[in-house]
């Protein structure tokens, strides 16, 4: 792998489609899920400027075509922390949901709102950081671009205001409808509501992780973030 001699390596657009976060890369969208520790996708490679990686057709049971039929659009591949985790990227979304993301090879001296401490799910390449939740206190969120919804394991001892309903999936368990919330939260400098669901089956999984819930992308919409997993740290 070769760098370019500057710091920032490449700058594709940003943009939200169908409720998913996504960059635009050739040929086409590729969902950009900080909580994934694996990419794949229909192109065996993947191109930030003049950097290559070269990537799986599939994970697991997920594919591209999967991948497509589950988040309602199409995406030419998914991109986890594999690739995320060499670079250190600053997310702007802006208002609009259009932005972009700066791939950097080492960290910016400019730096968005607070330093937050990222940690590992044990075993796995997917971040944590800790989440001031209304009513609730700090609460072990995983970190997850690729979620359209936050997530709490538990609704207990939570006064939210019930939003209405949505549709999510897992790729181990398909789509399912789910009940949606209305939270604040305080993450870095970034205090806002978001939308959380609740599902049975997510819980389940985020037990299995040792995890109170998951910061899905709508946290983007409230300010830039610096994300360097190899630092082991979030701006926002």
């Amino acid at each position: 792998m070769t760098y370019r001699r500057d710091t920032q390596l490449a700058t594709p657009g940003l943009f939200v489609c169908k409720n998913h976060l996504a960059l635009r890369l050739s040929p086409g969208p590729w969902l950009v899920d900080t909580g994934s520790g694996v990419s794949f996708g229909e192109a065996p490679v993947l191109h930030l400027s003049e950097v290559i990686h070269r990537v799986k057709p599939s994970h697991g049971n997920m594919g591209v075509q999967r991948l497509s039929k589950l988040t309602n659009e199409r995406r030419v591949g998914l991109i986890g922390n594999d690739i995320l985790g060499l670079y250190d990227i600053v997310f702007r979304l802006g208002d609009g949901h259009g932005g972009v993301a700066e791939f950097h090879q080492r960290l910016p001296r400019e730096k968005p709102g607070k330093r937050v401490d990222i940690s590992l799910i044990e075993g796995r390449n997917v971040p944590t950081v800790m989440t001031a939740v209304e009513g609730l206190g700090d609460r072990r969120m995983i970190f997850a671009t690729g979620s359209q919804y936050s997530y709490l394991a538990s609704l207990a001892g939570l006064d939210a205001h019930p939003i209405g309903k949505g549709k999510d999936f897992l790729p181990s368990c398909g789509t399912f409808a789910v009940d949606l919330y209305e939270v604040t939260v305080k993450l870095g400098s970034i205090t806002a509501s978001l939308k959380f669901a609740h599902h049975p089956k997510v819980s389940k999984a985020l037990k299995t992780m040792k995890a109170d819930g998951i910061i899905g992308w709508e946290i983007l919409k409230h300010g830039p973030a610096l994300y360097s997993l190899a630092n082991r740290e979030l701006w926002i």
